[in-house]
């Protein structure tokens, strides 16, 4: 929190605590100071009489006086709460002095009053399957796996994933960082496959998960034809059920690059990660996604060993126990704050709750700021 932000709190608990306090014992000293001024020069006197005809605030005499070659300066001391509290400090080292007290109440009736403006969101996908070249009708929205790179018989195969985003989160926040985790998964043979690159690259058409799936290891990747009770993706349609082709088969992707994560000497049951600290990309898939939540269609997942035959990776579906999952860190925008996992629309700011604890730091840091004072207040009277 900063220092602006509390001056208004400062005004009506720092002025009473510590400034009230400095005041009070002060004037006697500013209304005999006064005096000798007026008896020095006569204009003096002229300059301090609308200062004592405002009865004769402690506040406002000792300003007065300090400044009486400005005769023409308005001051009203505490009638004017909109002016810092900077005018009643004489001279530059009291004044140091004074802003090292202001920031130490500052910190103090800060502790448990600022409310974080970011957070974090954990995701499981709305729709995840893979599709496959070699069975290019069959859907596999219900198998338990997601297979990417190439099959036994040379069938390419591609993995998509979707997460529906946090209606709360539209148009309030600002995506700071994602990560997308997959778990690898023992192929049939108990290895782990073939390592590669997989890559990510954001879907541009919309598609349905669907419920196909293959249960024997000669099926795994086959999954089950379309047709009947059986929809969703397949290699050449979005949806089979309604018969919506790809404007490319495998899945049309936008042309740039999401982001990679490598499965090279990764063991099976160990996480894969792709991060957004080294693919900045992702995260600019995830705020646009949120910000039009209609175009939200995921991203697809391909591997660099697409064309060699039995050089496949298989990672655990939202189907498994082992489901995918999506982290996105953000930052709630002007006007909201975060309730842990979304934003809200940001409460009027109220005074913080005092412990005993904060109160006495607080009289500590204004005595202490009240010492530093007096040797420049004695320097300023000589």
């Amino acid at each position: 929190m900063s220092i602006p932000s509390v001056l208004p709190q400062l005004r009506s608990q720092a002025w009473h605590l510590a400034i009230g306090r400095f005041q009070n014992q002060e004037s006697a000293a500013a209304r005999e100071n006064c005096s000798r001024l007026r008896g020095q020069a006569a204009n003096t006197a002229a300059r301090c009489r609308p200062a004592i005809g405002n009865g004769g605030r402690a506040g406002g005499l000792f300003r007065r006086c300090h400044n009486r070659g400005a005769g023409e300066d308005r001051f009203r001391g505490e009638q004017k709460a909109n002016r810092s509290l900077l005018n009643i400090v004489p001279d530059t080292a009291s004044r140091a002095s004074f802003i090292r007290l202001m920031v130490g109440l500052s910190v103090a009736t800060s502790f448990g009053g600022a409310k974080a403006l970011a957070g974090t969101v954990v995701l499981s996908p709305s729709d995840d399957t893979f599709i496959n070249s070699v069975n290019p009708n069959n859907n596999n929205g219900g198998s338990a796996s997601i297979f990417t790179g190439t099959d036994g018989v040379g069938g390419v195969m591609r993995g998509l994933v979707r997460f529906d985003l946090p209606g709360g989160l539209q148009g309030h926040a600002t995506v700071t960082s994602v990560q997308l985790r997959l778990t690898l998964r023992a192929l049939g043979d108990g290895t782990a496959g073939t390592g590669a690159t997989e890559t990510l690259q954001a879907v541009v058409q919309p598609w349905a998960q669907g419920n196909g799936v293959g249960n024997t290891n000669g099926t795994l990747t086959v999954g089950q034809a379309c047709g009947g009770a059986i929809f969703g993706a397949t290699w050449t349609q979005t949806d089979c059920s309604v018969g919506t082709s790809w404007t490319t088969a495998g899945a049309a992707v936008a042309a740039g690059v999401s982001g990679t994560a490598s499965t090279v000497g990764v063991a099976v049951g160990a996480l894969v990660t792709w991060d957004s600290a080294a693919n900045p990309a992702m995260t600019a898939d995830v705020q646009s996604w949120l910000d039009s939540p209609s175009a939200n269609f995921g991203w697809r997942i391909a591997s660099s060993t697409e064309g060699t035959a039995k050089a496949a990776q298989r990672f655990f579906s939202s189907e498994s126990g082992t489901v995918p999952g999506l982290t996105i860190g953000f930052s709630c925008r002007a006007g909201f704050t975060d309730n842990g996992t979304t934003c809200v629309a940001a409460a009027a700011p109220v005074p913080a709750a005092r412990t005993p604890a904060m109160i006495l730091l607080a009289v500590l840091l204004a005595l202490a700021g009240y010492a530093a004072f007096l040797p420049a207040r004695d320097r300023s009277r000589r």
